[in-house]
């Protein structure tokens, strides 16, 4: 799941450049700091096979549909030339596009509800070379492609981050350097209620069962109650420096990762209780950029200017290191058994029973991901231009010959 903050005085074309750039810098730095410690690489696996392309350039966003049938792909946004990009729908599986491209420009954030009827959207329109302010939500039928409801917006002020329930009929906003979510009926289009944060609210995640609202302040993470509107717990023991580390939910609900700068904790989700607490052993000079947790919560990878690694939540321990995951939120496959780190040109993607790397090509950018629920696809960008999908399965199989091209 795409959990990135939007932050609305960003620009989506210049914060890609600083992206790459901050690859290369973190690459030779990393290179420097454990040219004399790092032992040599195990043998890597072989690269996932490619099956299919989707055209055009989707340097924004991959995102499978929860029933595997879609794929969405977002372009980003070039404010220098003006260009306004869209969010647009793909068949999974003949890889042709769904109808004409959303009216979502410049999106750098998309979410399914469970059932894949519904997608949530946050798109800002740019005019000339003046960024307008105007941020929006915006509520789709997946079917039709058409909005559900009108563009929705607290007030004047630029929305900063948004979500939908489960079940689709709730959906939380909170606009920039405000302490306020507001919860909105889907039916209706109509705000419904008003949940007063600790601080400014940094990011708002419903729960797989949608029953809970995970709003991330200013040093605190408070578990809202839905059908109350009340808060019905706190997370305790925080790491220290949360700053805009986004804590991660496993998929089926019962735990809850985040980081400070320098340290990561596991906390459950129904009784707000730490089950695990990480030391990746970062040195002063070095701080977590990412932090994820595996779909059934066994396991947690970060990244971190001195690399990524894999821990064990039950032990604590790392069970492996990997060099130059210099910054992003790593993403699990759904079975637990694949993680792929943000690695400019290196080992991104790696088997975690083996801790064995694959032989990803180098012009695929790990930025940029998305296993297909089944696990058996993943959905990666290329730095060429367009989105690959490559099987994970044994090539062998059946249902990866159907899609051949």
């Amino acid at each position: 799941m795409n959990r990135r903050l939007f932050d609305p005085l960003s620009k989506v074309s210049l914060a890609r450049c600083i992206f790459h750039a901050k690859a290369i810098f973190f690459v030779f730095s990393a290179a420097i700091s454990q040219a004399q410690t790092t032992s040599p690489s195990p043998e890597r696996l072989p690269a996932p096979r490619e099956v299919g392309r989707l055209g055009g350039e989707t340097s924004g966003m991959v995102l499978f549909s929860p029933d595997g049938s879609k794929i969405l792909t977002a372009d980003g946004s070039n404010i220098i030339i003006d260009t306004m990009k869209s969010v647009q729908l793909w068949d999974a599986r003949n890889f042709k596009q769904i109808g004409d491209p959303l009216d979502a420009p410049n999106c750098p954030y998309a979410q399914f509800d469970h059932g894949g009827k519904k997608l949530l959207t946050l798109s800002r329109r740019i005019n000339g070379l003046v960024e307008s302010r105007i941020i929006e939500a915006r509520l789709w039928d997946v079917a039709t492609g058409k909005p559900l409801l009108p563009p929705i917006r607290d007030g004047d002020r630029p929305l900063s981050c948004a979500g939908i329930s489960a079940d689709g009929s709730v959906i939380a906003t909170s606009y920039h350097e405000d302490a306020d979510v507001r919860l909105w009926d889907t039916a209706t289009g109509k705000q419904t209620a008003t949940l007063h944060s600790q601080a400014k609210v940094i990011s708002i995640q419903f729960d797989p069962a949608g029953s809970t609202l995970i709003v991330q302040s200013d040093g605190a993470i408070d578990l809202w109650d839905i059908p109350s509107r009340k808060v019905r717990a706190t997370l305790g023991d925080l790491p220290l420096d949360l700053s805009d580390r986004l804590p991660s939910i496993s998929a089926n609900g019962r735990f809850i990762a985040t980081a400070g700068a320098y340290l990561a904790a596991v906390y459950d989700l129904a009784t707000a209780r730490k089950v695990a607490a990480l030391e990746p052993g970062l040195h002063l000079d070095e701080v977590i950029y990412g932090i994820s947790v595996s779909d059934d919560g066994s396991h947690v990878a970060i990244s971190s200017v001195a690399g990524g690694a894999l821990m064990d939540v039950s032990t604590g321990k790392r069970l492996f290191s990997v060099a130059d995951a210099y910054d992003g939120d790593p993403v699990f496959s759904p079975d637990g058994t694949k993680v792929i780190f943000h690695v400019f040109h290196g080992e991104a993607m790696w088997d975690i029973p083996s801790a064995r790397p694959y032989d990803l090509p180098d012009d695929l950018d790990c930025s940029l991901v998305s296993f297909s629920p089944d696990g058996k696809f993943m959905a990666i960008h290329s730095f060429d231009g367009f989105t690959s999908i490559r099987a994970i399965e044994d090539s062998r199989s059946p249902a990866s010959d159907k899609r051949q091209r």
